[in-house]
């Protein structure tokens, strides 16, 4: 049902919804047979990773690059520093990814990281590709109280944080006429670094305890 997900929301972009059957009208062969081939590629890698503890971890910061709602990070740069700070030598990956970026694409970037940074947006649905034991930081306001990719990552074996204290945030992109439970989908962040630096500190204990890669 994971498998499911990801393909109802991430190919039902623009590009791609009129070449590409409803997922409520696949069988389920074919929906196996559509992804079958990138998830044998992912576990292949995996599988040749395995035993190896000496390499640096890669940390994938995830901004979206279209849409409305685009909850960026804007203070990249000491979101950069935390990592490299607490982590000391990391291969840093800022990805920006789009409705029309390939899910054979989002797929493998997901694979490949070990620890994933990113607001609370739908390219969380490429969580079900990661790795089990991937560490993820989603960052959300207190009023967001968004739990369903968190749901999604802890049932898959990830390490999963939410961030959603003490940012601040740019409004500007706000369209809403009326103060609802959503007009936050419009707001980008300022990350809480003091939170967000604990948290890679609870990260590099917890790599420690099972030796997933060196830091």
């Amino acid at each position: 049902h994971y498998l499911f997900l990801v393909y109802g929301m991430v190919n039902m972009s623009p590009k791609y919804k009129n070449n590409v059957p409803h997922p409520t009208h696949i069988s389920t062969r074919t929906l196996q047979q559509s992804v079958g081939k990138v998830m044998r590629s992912l576990n292949q890698t995996w599988n040749e990773d395995q035993g190896t503890i000496t390499k640096k971890p890669v940390v994938a910061i995830i901004q979206r690059d279209d849409g409305k709602e685009m909850r960026s990070i804007l203070n990249l740069q000491e979101v950069g520093r935390a990592v490299r700070k607490v982590f000391g030598i990391v291969e840093l990956k800022i990805w920006y990814i789009a409705e029309d970026t390939p899910a054979v694409e989002q797929a493998t970037f997901f694979h490949s990281a070990d620890v994933i940074i990113t607001t609370h947006s739908s390219q969380l649905t490429n969580l079900v590709f990661s790795r089990p034991g991937t560490f993820v930081i989603e960052i959300q306001p207190e009023i967001g109280e968004e739990y369903s990719f968190r749901d999604i990552g802890v049932a898959a074996g990830m390490n999963y944080y939410l961030l959603n204290k003490g940012h601040q945030y740019d409004k500007s992109r706000d369209q809403s006429k009326t103060d609802h439970s959503f007009t936050w989908r419009f707001w980008d962040y300022y990350v809480n670094i003091t939170l967000l630096s604990e948290v890679l500190q609870t990260i590099k204990t917890a790599n420690h305890r099972h030796h997933s890669w060196s830091v």
